[in-house]
């Protein structure tokens, strides 16, 4: 909770396996989609509800999993 939202992303990405290229650009996709990048060096928990539902989408997705 006290880690920003980008640290957390950062983390999943080496649990993942995700290249930092393919991490940056996926982080650049999820902010067209759900504009992380304005709170995206908060602490987790300074976000308010939305946006802590907008970053948890952000991290399920990260990965590109299959749908």
């Amino acid at each position: 909770m006290d880690l920003p939202l980008k640290d957390s992303l950062e983390l999943y990405r080496v649990v993942y396996d995700i290249s930092r290229d393919e991490f940056n650009r996926e982080i650049e996709n999820l902010d067209n989609c759900f504009g992380i990048n304005e709170f995206i060096e908060q602490p987790v928990r300074k976000l308010s509800f939305g946006q802590r539902v907008r970053g948890d989408l952000a991290a399920s997705i990260l990965h590109n999993p299959q749908l």
